[in-house]
């Protein structure tokens, strides 16, 4: 086989296999979204100075694969990370926006979760946040 052959086998070959692969309803090229797994579970103390952008509205974190953020005065919105449009780990809020956002498709999503485009029509998975004093518990 000469390496012409080679390639037109090969490209064969991979067309073949990529058309197999989104075809056969394998997640990589699904759009149907991808739901962070287990339960969620943590406290901050907005007084800890690892945590001072929430004491601003805008303000966001990112903490053990969730985005925290100061949505408008003493409101908190925490959804995970993870984009459901692909899985990628991308998703941050956008104060000019006042919504959740993952750079790497464009997804937007509302504060509620829901989706605002066609890459973000899965929405995301939005946790509880309960407030007493300074403490800021997440939780699923």
């Amino acid at each position: 086989m000469n390496r012409k052959e080679f390639l037109q086998n090969l490209g064969l070959s991979a067309g073949a296999l990529l058309a197999t692969y989104c075809l056969g309803g394998l997640s990589a090229c699904s759009s149907e979204g991808v739901q962070p797994t287990g339960s969620v579970d943590f406290i901050i103390d907005l007084n800890d100075a690892a945590y001072a952008a929430l004491n601003d509205v805008g303000g966001f974190i990112k903490k053990d694969g969730v985005v925290i953020a100061q949505t408008s005065a003493d409101v908190f919105v925490a959804v995970t990370q993870i984009c459901s449009h692909e899985g990628l780990k991308r998703i941050e809020y956008r104060k000019s926006k006042n919504d959740f956002y993952c750079g790497a498709h464009g997804a937007s999503f509302s504060t509620s979760g829901s989706g605002n485009n066609s890459a973000a029509k899965a929405g995301l998975k939005v946790y509880n946040i309960d407030i007493s004093g300074s403490q800021l518990h997440v939780y699923s």
